[in-house]
């Protein structure tokens, strides 16, 4: 094949596998792009799934096909946008949100955090307060180590003792892994009741005050119509995405076959 239609046939492949997406494929929708470009490079060479990258304008016309969709975005959220993800999720698809997709930004759309069952009250961290802190150490606790997201292929560093201060949360010694230099988001507030299935909490020492945080918020799932909704703290730098426990969580992620 001659290099020019060479190259006009990769790109116009490139464009069907945006416009429309094929099953088995994954979709990224993001405003930040480099902790994406690690992700679906995983997917990619470690899952063997197709996953292509856009910004909100170039959202797909069909989502349909999209066996999984990854949402990581900083700034605002279209409310087209928002609403196709919804809708997405409603009508079957696996809706994944990572780190910022869920923000004191998103809390200006009138439909997500209804949507999620989150909340995030505005106030001091000590009376329940959101905060967001970047620049920290951060453990990620296995709260349910028998479930495939938190188990397939995925190798822990550390056992934690790991005492929750969400009532009704899990106490106990825990599979962990530990992020540096990372962002913790604390006081996440869920208004769904038991809805959500907790997968993961963190840990966290606040140097200022010595106070140490333990909050179930790290990472879930809950039904969503037909479909499902998923969150995951971590993705603040490259070197979460890196991170092989967190990499290998966010495949099964992808795949997992969910109740």
């Amino acid at each position: 094949m001659r290099p020019r239609r060479l190259l006009r046939f990769v790109t116009l492949a490139l464009l069907v596998g945006v416009q429309g997406g094929r099953a088995g494929d994954v979709l990224i929708v993001s405003d930040e792009h480099p902790q994406m470009e690690v992700l679906a490079q995983h997917l990619r060479t470690r899952a063997n799934l197709a996953a292509a990258i856009v910004e909100q304008h170039r959202l797909p016309a069909d989502l349909s096909g999209y066996q999984s969709i990854f949402v990581f975005i900083h700034g605002a959220l279209q409310e087209p946008v928002e609403m196709r993800l919804i809708e997405y999720a409603r009508s079957g698809g696996r809706l994944i949100l990572l780190h910022h997709s869920i923000s004191q930004a998103k809390g200006k759309n009138r439909y997500w955090f209804p949507f999620l069952g989150m909340l995030l009250r505005p106030g001091d961290l000590d009376q329940g307060g959101y905060k967001w802190i970047h620049g920290v150490s951060l453990f990620v606790v296995n709260l349910a180590p028998g479930n495939y997201v938190t188990s397939h292929n995925v190798k822990y560093e550390a056992q934690v003792d790991y005492h929750s201060a969400t009532p009704g949360g899990r106490q106990g010694r825990f599979p962990a892994f530990l992020l540096q230099d990372t962002e913790v988001f604390l006081n996440h507030n869920f208004t769904d009741g038991a809805e959500k299935t907790v997968l993961f909490g963190f840990r966290y020492r606040h140097e200022s005050s010595g106070v140490t945080y333990m909050q179930d918020r790290a990472g879930w799932y809950k039904p969503a119509g037909k479909g499902w909704v998923m969150y995951f703290l971590p993705g603040h730098t490259v070197d979460d995405l890196k991170n092989a426990a967190y990499s290998q969580i966010l495949l099964n992620a992808a795949s997992a076959r969910l109740p």
